[in-house]
């Protein structure tokens, strides 16, 4: 009999999480490719003298917009992009960043609003990410660098949290010294005033451990020997 494989969560986990990254990945360098093959194709068109030429590249570029305006167009669909998955709504994104700049020649009015409701819905479906994204936006990146950016961030769950940070100033050794002169008297050396410093707070330092049991063995010891030979009995061998 074949023993039982149970799946490892944790490894799933992890495959799932470098999937959604790699997919957003992958969508901003789409359509940053798309967006520089999209101004090579105009700078030919207008290099270009021969109108049997110029004629095809505009066919050309005339078909891969209506194909990326297929794309983006589904996000114009409320009904499509509330059950949309992250890779969908991402292609979709993709699609649309190459024609949301209006002062481009292949700038669209609707690229730019699905877009923005494919970010609505990336909110919903990966805040932690999309927080990152916002923040490298308003640090004044484009959107498809600063989706690449944070496009490693989609491999956390989505609803992450990241832990404050407050940085401590470094104790300097005269700062120490002060501390150690001004501190209680019955907190400097727990061994000269209690028998047990681990009742007591700490810090304590080892030695005064150490001295303290140390001191509780001798008089252990101490009170253990008599003080003095009982007599000898008559009668008894030496």
């Amino acid at each position: 009999m074949d023993p039982q494989v149970h799946p490892d969560p944790f490894h799933e986990a992890m495959s799932r999480g470098l999937q959604r990254a790699i997919q957003v990945a992958s969508s901003s360098v789409t359509g940053a490719q798309v967006l520089v093959h999209l101004r090579k194709a105009q700078a030919r068109l207008m290099a270009q003298r021969d109108e049997h030429v110029r004629r095809a590249l505009g066919a050309q570029i005339h078909a891969d917009r209506g194909a990326a305006r297929a794309e983006w167009a589904l996000a114009l669909n409320a009904g499509w992009l509330q059950n949309a998955d992250l890779a969908s709504v991402a292609r979709s994104w993709g699609a649309a960043i190459p024609h949301v700049d209006p002062l481009s020649p292949w700038y669209e009015l609707t690229a730019g609003t699905a877009m923005r409701r494919c970010e609505e819905r990336l909110r919903v479906l990966h805040p932690y990410a999309m927080r990152h994204y916002e923040r490298l936006r308003g640090e004044g990146k484009a959107p498809a660098d600063a989706m690449r950016e944070a496009a490693p961030f989609f491999g956390y769950a989505p609803h992450t949290r990241d832990a404050p940070h407050a940085p401590r100033p470094a104790l300097s050794t005269g700062a120490a010294d002060s501390f150690a002169d001004h501190r209680p008297a019955d907190r400097k050396s727990p061994a000269a005033g209690a028998t047990r410093p681990w009742e007591h707070d700490f810090p304590a330092g080892i030695r005064d451990v150490v001295a303290t049991a140390s001191a509780q063995r001798s008089n252990a010891a101490a009170a253990a020997s008599p003080g003095r030979r009982r007599p000898r009995r008559t009668g008894q061998r030496p």
